[in-house]
């Protein structure tokens, strides 16, 4: 319906009929300016600012709500009244299936509210917000290994922060130390990158750098030692200069490399900043998820399954939790399942 309005608007003040083709229209902007050309119109941007007040409106409401949450509370009557308000108030908006809307919240607590939910209301926010430690189990070798990637090392000691992103920790009080980090990363990644292209350069059989190279195809290297032996070897000897000043220039490239590789515990959680993760969701529950209106499992198109409802119905709150067939990141919420 959005699609259709939008084509009407356009059709209506950027367009002007084909020549030569009966039925058909031209625009009269360059494609780059199809988006701002919408996104400026007075009726989009009428109908952007009644969905935010719809959802400034449920916001208001809810915020109170989640924020009362405590240890021993019940999140699982908390999802079902904010996503019932959140149905019932986006009923009235233009254009918007409130049923997709309600998707959207529904799959962020399948992926992420719940976990943290379920953590607050063992542990506190207080205690639930500390890294825990993690402890190294025994696999199926009788080996001691981690079992997850933690977010912070303290020492020999591996942490995780199951409530608070890493990275949100490090923005607010290693803002500083992340920068330099960076910055470090950024030039040890140029300093890589050209002493590539002078091996790759002197690499061949009688390539300058070819008594220093080590290993074959994608693990050749040369190491400072190498280069310390060979340019020995060489000396000052007239006919070895212009091998001797590749080596040297590699070897001035090579120790201008930063002491050490730095790890933004940021990155840890899902291989880049910000990011990640709460472990994989298995394959056959991706396009699932808990649904607190019915207490059972559900795909991502509820309006089907509610064809034949006259109205949004609340779930029985005594009714024990649905599953989410997932382990929870923390043990303790486990316990509320």
């Amino acid at each position: 319906m959005l699609l259709w309005v939008v084509t009407q608007l356009l059709l209506s003040t950027k367009t002007k009929k084909a020549q030569g083709r009966l039925g058909y229209s031209d625009l009269t902007i360059p494609i780059a300016e199809v988006k701002p050309t919408i996104f400026a119109h007075p009726e989009f941007t009428a109908f952007t600012t009644k969905a935010k007040k719809l959802f400034t409106k449920w916001q208001t409401a809810s915020v109170p709500l989640l924020k009362g949450l405590a240890k021993g509370g019940h999140p699982k009557p908390l999802i079902e009244t904010i996503a019932e308000d959140l149905l019932a108030t986006f009923k009235t908006a233009p254009l918007l299936d409130a049923y997709d809307v309600y998707q959207h919240l529904m799959d962020y607590w399948a992926e992420t509210m719940q976990d943290d939910c379920y953590l607050i209301a063992d542990a506190g926010w207080i205690a639930g917000a500390r890294p825990r430690e993690i402890v190294q189990v025994k696999n199926k070798e009788n080996k001691l290994v981690w079992p997850e990637k933690e977010d912070f090392k303290k020492g020999k000691r591996r942490f995780k922060s199951d409530l608070i992103p890493a990275a949100l920790l490090i923005a607010r009080y290693f803002a500083a130390e992340r920068d330099a980090i960076a910055a470090l990363e950024a030039e040890l990644a140029s300093i890589e990158q050209q002493l590539d292209e002078m091996r790759e350069e002197h690499s061949g059989e009688d390539g300058l750098l070819a008594e220093v190279i080590e290993g074959e195809g994608e693990k050749q290297k040369i190491t400072a030692k190498a280069l310390k032996a060979r340019l020995k070897d060489i000396g000052k000897n007239k006919d070895d200069a212009e091998e001797r000043q590749a080596l040297e220039a590699y070897a001035i490239r090579h120790a201008a490399r930063p002491a050490g590789r730095h790890q933004d515990p940021a990155q840890d959680r899902a291989g880049r900043p910000g990011g990640q993760a709460r472990g994989p969701i298995p394959h056959a529950y991706r396009d699932r998820h808990p649904d607190p209106r019915r207490g059972r499992q559900m795909a991502r198109h509820p309006r089907r399954r509610r064809a034949g409802r006259a109205g949004p119905r609340l779930a029985n709150p005594h009714r024990p939790h649905p599953p989410a067939r997932r382990t929870l990141r923390h043990p303790a919420a486990a316990t509320h399942r």
